[in-house]
């Protein structure tokens, strides 16, 4: 080995050899460079810059110093060239960031041999922490997004979770104090464990005040049920799970359901401390909703809270005192305050309305008193809006009330009950399905069988009084329990308004309204014809409508009218059925017009018209539907007996089609009838019939009879669709359906011979027409179809099945808003057994899916029933099919399911 190489090797074991802890390299002076470098001391804070300098030295001479760092917690290293300064040394800036900085000096002599400093380098680095950057005070957030932020913690907010770390702290867009946005928690699941989670602010600087208090906006839902909501601090870092925290308020005040200022909160303690963290603490299982906005953390001011009185009474014209009386919460005083009174919606004149307020101790009261001249021409019976504007030059507050002009106007509502149950009680105006204002007045549990209530009806003295029309106020009640409504009365004035009081039975769950004045009630009481038949014409209408509420407001007019396409009416115009007043038991007879039916009008469905009567004030809808029976004949089954014995359609095959035809209309057919079927022209699928005719017996509403064809299927592949026409004729009328089978496949079977009625729907979702189920490959396949169009990300479909000998007492299928599952349901409750497939075919149709090894059936086999839809009681689902038939978790029947076999 030549000495130049054997002096290289050397100069490289010592640069492996390393450094001592101090920071000065004790590699070979001839051989590697040699690094003197000691670690900055002090704090150092996220963003502000930081300075590393190093004495570098070689005999060789120094190529390249570098500094190779990285943020604790961020894997990749960065490096950057130190440069040689004026004094000798090498340096490089580098801005760290929270919680720390990493890194280790490397040089480079002429002959590339390498030195680092400390000598482990990444394996053993210099280490410095890092506090994060501080805002100063006064310190205000309103949790509005600038550029480059996206969410809490892009905002330098924490939302550390201790417990159910699932329904943290998020911001909201869909709610705020002011602006777009806010920090909000939502109350959870009613399944889900307990959460304890945390709302953090950046860390704070405490050091330039000599007093600070903190505030917040905030609104809040389901109090009732409300967990625990604290204010905490920490002077030692932003990790609750790692860092002290101290509890200044344990458990806040619940918020209210508008938004409000929160109580001041004085955080002096903690003045001088260079970084300071408030979090915001939220404890529950399925607690409440809390949202926060506008948080203010600043020097402690006076905090003003603000009643006012007024002479009563009082009313147009006079001349009255209002007086503000001013209390302080805090221990800041309040001095050099002015105060101005003012009418935001007018009303009067408000004489010297800028006055001083006497300085208020810490902790201490204050009044202020103005002189009002009302208008002579003001509104009784009404609150008037005041207004109170306080300034010390710094701090403004604005504090908004009411003084009462007249007297109060009051509903008074007593009822009774046959037992102290659960109630629903509401106030409201118009009409009770899209009220102009409704109030709650008890919802909840009854601990006696009676009960009063005296309720302000002022704030909406201009819906008062109450009239007939849209100023009609009404009482909705509903309850557990039966009872009456013993008093229901509207007082304007001190007089009672509104004519006779309107009182009463109600049932148990069954929602109850009762009206103040109460109103005409119109009720069909008989309708002629009974039933018309397709093409009948001219035939006389003849209804007669009594009056089971109150005196109408005036003489009263009717129409007749029908939506039904097949359906015409003759002589439904507008014409005056009472001349004068329509009085409580009074009979309408109308009888000026005609019904044709279309004799297209073969579905078997009722067509429906209505009555429209109005006295000028109100108006009503009377609906009536008419029967038009017919023989209405479909395909509800299709067995395939074919050469490859699978029974599914296949080109090239001769097959036995033995179909299970129903009448699903409400006439019987004339008798026996003879059944012949064809190609269809839009068949993709060319066959040819060797035998094309049957006969079927008569078929009642809901009965089946068999009907066997031979055909030939003399082309198509797998996927096209062969259209069979079928013709009944029972030799008085003729029908017609149609089938399809698709080759390759297995026909598909109707669920149940008769379809549910459509139009019955109570809710916006499916409403079903028919359904229709397969097995492929051992995959139950179920399709439903509905008579109007659904919203898929909404919907909501209940199946519940048994099956004779099966591992099940029942079976649970449920589509929700686009997520599924399939339950079994035993003695240990409910389980998943396995997954509910589903597919939205169009905005009318819905394919389920489930594997039979999943079902573990004992015969196959199934019994079910359908509910889409939540409509709450006494129906739950929206719709049934079968119709009627119940409500699992309430009472049910499943004698009326439909049974399906395969």
């Amino acid at each position: 080995m030549t000495a130049p190489r054997a002096l290289l090797l050397l100069g490289l074991l010592a640069a492996c050899a390393g450094k001592d802890g101090e920071g000065e390299d004790t590699a070979d002076a001839l051989s590697a460079p040699r690094i003197d470098h000691s670690p900055p001391v002090g704090t150092l804070v996220e963003g502000t810059p930081v300075e590393l300098r190093a004495t570098v030295s070689d005999p060789d001479g120094v190529a390249l110093v570098d500094v190779v760092y990285h943020t604790v917690g961020v894997e990749f290293w960065d490096r950057k060239e130190m440069t040689l300064s004026e004094d000798g040394d090498y340096v490089a800036t580098l801005g760290p960031y929270a919680p720390g900085l990493e890194y280790y000096i490397r040089a480079t002599d002429t002959l590339g041999v390498e030195a680092t400093a400390p000598v482990a380098a990444q394996a053993d680095p210099y280490a410095l922490s890092v506090l994060p950057a501080t805002q100063t005070l006064p310190f205000i957030e309103d949790f509005e997004l600038s550029d480059g932020q996206t969410s809490l913690f892009t905002m330098a907010w924490g939302t550390p979770s201790l417990a159910f770390n699932y329904y943290t702290w998020q911001l909201s867009t869909l709610d705020a104090a002011s602006g777009a946005a806010s920090a909000f928690h939502s109350r959870g699941a009613a399944s889900a464990p307990e959460m304890d989670d945390w709302l953090i602010s950046p860390p704070l600087d405490f050091t330039t005040l000599d007093s600070v208090q903190v505030t917040w906006q905030e609104s809040g839902a389901n109090t009732a049920g409300m967990g625990t909501h604290g204010l905490y601090v920490s002077t030692e870092g932003p990790d609750p799970a790692s860092d002290a925290y101290v509890a200044v308020v344990e458990a806040l005040d619940a918020p209210g359901r508008e938004w409000g200022r929160s109580k001041v909160v004085d955080l002096t303690d903690w003045v001088g401390e260079p970084q300071v963290w408030v979090a915001w603490r939220y404890v529950g299982t399925y607690a409440d909703d809390w949202g926060i906005d506008d948080v203010r953390v600043e020097l402690r001011a006076p905090d003003l809270a603000a009643t006012v009185t007024a002479d009563s009474p009082v009313g147009p014209g006079d001349s009255l005192t209002v007086t503000w009386d001013l209390v302080n919460s805090t221990a800041a005083a309040g001095t050099g305050l002015s105060a101005t009174m003012s009418l935001p919606e007018g009303g009067g004149t408000v004489l010297d309305p800028t006055q001083d307020v006497p300085d208020i101790a810490p902790l201490g009261e204050a009044s202020v008193s103005y002189t009002v001249e009302l208008d002579p021409d003001l509104v009784t019976n009404r609150y008037l809006p005041v207004e109170l504007a306080v300034t010390d030059g710094t701090n403004d507050w604005t504090f908004s009330d009411a003084i009462l002009i007249g007297q109060q106007s009051l509903a008074l509502i007593d009822m009774s009950f046959e037992t102290a149950g659960t109630i629903d009680v509401s106030l409201g105006v118009g009409d009770p399905a899209a009220p102009e204002l409704e109030v709650p007045v008890e919802l909840g549990n009854m601990l006696s069988p009676t009960a009063s209530w005296s309720i302000d009806l002022t704030p909406w003295h201009t819906l008062l009084p109450p009239v007939a029309g849209e100023n009609r106020w009404y009482l909705k009640v509903g309850s557990t329990s039966p009872g009456t409504v013993d008093r229901f009365q509207i007082e304007v004035g001190g007089e009672l308004s509104g004519g006779v009081a309107s009182t009463g039975p109600f049932s148990a769950s069954t929602p109850a309204v009762f009206y103040v004045p109460p109103p005409p009630l119109p009720e069909l009481t008989s309708l002629s014809p009974g039933s018309l038949a397709p093409g009948d014409t001219g035939v006389p209408l003849v209804l007669t409508i009594a009056n089971r509420g109150t005196d109408s407001a005036g003489p009263v007019t009717a129409t007749i009218v029908s939506d039904s396409p097949t359906l015409t009416i003759t002589g439904g115009e507008t014409v005056e059925v009472d001349a004068d007043q329509w009085t409580a038991a009074e009979v309408l007879l109308l009888d000026a017009a005609t019904l044709s039916v279309s004799a297209a009008h073969v579905d078997s469905r009722d067509v429906a018209l209505h009555v429209e009567l109005s006295d000028g004030a109100d108006s009503w809808t009377v609906p009536a539907s008419i029967p038009v029976p017919w023989p209405v004949i479909e395909v509800v089954g299709t067995e395939i007996r074919d050469d490859g014995r699978d029974g599914i359609l296949d080109g090239g095959e001769t097959a036995d089609i033995e179909l299970r035809l129903a009448n699903a209309g409400d006439l019987p057919t004339n008798g026996r009838a003879t059944v012949t079927a064809s190609v269809a022209a839009s068949s993709t699928v060319a066959a040819t019939f060797l035998d094309d005719t049957d006969s079927i017996s008569l078929l009642a509403p809901g009965q089946d009879a068999d009907a066997d064809f031979e055909l030939v299927v003399d082309s198509g592949s797998a996927g096209d669709t062969l259209v069979l026409d079928l013709v009944i004729d029972d030799e008085l009328r003729t029908y017609t359906s149609q089938l399809s089978l698709v080759l390759g496949e297995p026909p598909w079977q109707r669920i149940g011979n008769e379809p549910d009625d459509p139009g019955d729907l109570l809710g916006d979702s499916l409403d079903f027409t028919y359904g229709e189920y397969r097995v492929v490959e051992d995959e139950l396949q179920l399709r439903l179809v509905s008579a109007v169009p659904f919203d898929s990300s909404t919907l909501f479909i209940e199946a519940w099945a048994t099956s004779p000998a099966a591992l099940w007492s029942y079976f649970r299928f449920v589509l929700l808003a686009g997520d599924a599952s399939l339950d079994g349901y035993g003695s240990s409750g409910f389980t998943e057994i396995g997954e509910l497939g589903f597919t939205f075919e169009s905005d009318r149709s819905v394919l389920l899916t489930v594997a039979l090894d999943d079902l573990d059936l004992a015969e196959d086999s199934l019994t079910l029933g359908f509910g889409a839809g939540w409509c709450g009681p006494p129906t739950y689902y929206c719709d049934h099919f079968p119709d009627g038939w119940g409500y699992p978790y309430d009472t049910f029947s499943p004698g009326g399911w439909i049974e399906l076999s395969w």
